[in-house]
């Protein structure tokens, strides 16, 4: 949104884009988080799940005469929607070549507060602009201390585009990620759990939060409160044998099988490596960027987006500030 109004102006923009792959190799293509593995596969979930609700739910009661064995085929729904995604990838990639930007799919990084350097088609290149706008985002946190979470463990990264269905699903953490997951994962019929440490969607509404996990459990969502996993072994037969630990008193409390684990335990910013201490940027111990009106503690570099420090993480704020 930044490059193509800037170019409006008149301006010479690139734009570097460049998804490393996640911890379980998901990877996809231009567009952020939302378009790729966020809003927008979300929302196509939640519909399928709303679907199969008013299925099973209500749809007798509007005078519908449901047979048995209606089945839902996992692999249909996100075939589909991965389609609709790449179709989405190639909109934007089309609209940064009508407007003139030129797209460059590499990791840039900062050399000095005028130049970047990358690697493209095998060949190490530079390239010097007068204006910089870092707008790298943010991504799914693994905890490196929980033996087997970082090998075993998914992320909405990698959810939207799993092969099979996931199965019996553990959701760790209570934030609105896992909660949305767990959501559309409990209404297309599968067994799934959310682990949290404390409460559901800390920082939200309380009356609000309550709310959500009791109709949550109504629904069929189980929660287990006061108990995270301590470490994920993956047995002989596939499954994921998931030892937990009471937060109260750092006790094991059981085991459990399942059949995919998801963490949902928060985000940081993706602004290390990429160069910021070569310039001299201000990064805050979580990762983001002090920022006046979107202009970092260098004069002629911008930051917009899920990086900035007390800013609401939200795709129409980031595209506002990126156009203003």
């Amino acid at each position: 949104a930044a490059a193509k109004k800037a170019t409006e102006y008149g301006a010479k923009v690139a734009l570097f884009d460049y998804v490393k792959p996640s911890t379980q190799n998901t990877k996809w293509g231009l567009g952020g988080t939302c378009v790729n593995v966020g809003c927008v596969p979300k929302k196509l979930y939640h519909y399928a799940a709303n679907i199969n609700s008013l299925i099973h739910n209500e749809a007798k009661d509007y005078g519908f005469e449901i047979n048995e064995n209606i089945n839902h085929n996992w692999e249909t729904l996100m075939n589909n929607i991965k389609t609709h995604i790449r179709k989405l990838n190639f909109s934007y990639k089309s609209g940064l070549k009508s407007s003139n930007v030129k797209y460059i799919n590499a990791y840039a990084k900062f050399k000095n507060i005028n130049e970047v350097e990358y690697t493209h088609k095998n060949e190490n290149k530079t390239l010097t602009a007068k204006h910089f706008i870092i707008a790298v985002g943010g991504r799914p946190y693994i905890p490196d201390d929980i033996p087997g979470a970082k090998q075993y463990a998914i992320t909405s990264d990698d959810i939207f585009f799993q092969n099979k269905p996931p199965g019996k699903t553990l959701c760790v953490g209570a934030s609105y990620i896992s909660l949305e997951c767990a959501g559309f994962l409990t209404h297309l019929g599968l067994d799934t759990t959310v682990s949290m440490r404390t409460i559901a969607l800390r920082g939200f509404d309380r009356q609000c939060a309550d709310k959500v996990v009791n109709l949550m459990k109504e629904t069929g969502t189980k929660f287990k409160e006061q108990l995270i996993p301590s470490s994920i072994i993956k047995t002989d037969t596939g499954k994921l044998l998931v030892t937990f630990i009471n937060t109260k008193n750092n006790m094991i409390d059981h085991t459990e099988e399942y059949d995919t684990v998801l963490y949902a335990t928060g985000r940081y910013p993706q602004t290390k490596n990429i160069g910021l201490e070569n310039i001299g940027i201000d990064i805050l111990s979580n990762g983001k960027i002090k920022c006046n009106n979107e202009q970092t503690n260098i004069e002629n570099i911008y930051a917009i987006g899920d990086i900035l420090d007390n800013c609401p993480e939200l795709t129409p704020v980031a595209i506002k500030a990126g156009e203003l």
